[in-house]
């Protein structure tokens, strides 16, 4: 699904939190901004199944250069909230998966977030499986805040 940037509404340039309920069946890209090209593709978060079964944040700055990828281990075939947050004031990055939760510095810089959003899908790469609940949040959410995301009511009442 491809969700468009009209006027920037969602580009976040700075600190940002992308949650979603996903239950992977395979690899694939789960939240990517993206124009549809090669070239052009910005901040991403997708699952890969090679040896290990991996959750992986792409950070990806304004120039569209790659700067750093956040992993964390996710199990298939059941359903895990995901958050993947960065803070430009204290330039830090975290990827969460249920409770498991990894955050390194990154640096300062402005995220590549000028692109459509695409769910599940980016060029030719499909996720295979279900996904719950997509949020985005200008601001990196603190452990207090993703707990409230991840039950959040007005998802529930779809």
């Amino acid at each position: 699904m491809k969700i468009l940037n009209n006027r920037g509404f969602l580009d976040v340039k700075k600190s940002m939190t992308l949650a979603v309920w996903v239950y992977p069946l395979s690899g694939g890209p789960i939240v990517s901004y993206s124009d549809g090209s090669e070239t052009q593709c910005g901040v991403q978060v997708f699952y890969t199944k090679t040896d290990r079964k991996l959750l992986i944040f792409k950070l990806v700055k304004r120039n569209n250069k790659f700067t750093t990828e956040i992993e964390v281990e996710m199990k298939d075939n059941q359903w895990s909230y995901i958050a993947a947050t960065y803070d430009f004031a204290s330039g830090k990055a975290a990827l969460k998966v249920n409770d498991s939760r990894k955050e390194q510095f990154v640096g300062h810089f402005h995220l590549a977030t000028n692109h459509a959003i695409m769910l599940g899908s980016v060029n030719n790469y499909h996720f295979a499986g279900r996904m719950f609940c997509f949020q985005i949040y200008k601001k990196a959410l603190n452990k207090t805040q993703l707990a409230r995301a991840k039950t959040c009511t007005k998802c529930l009442q779809v």
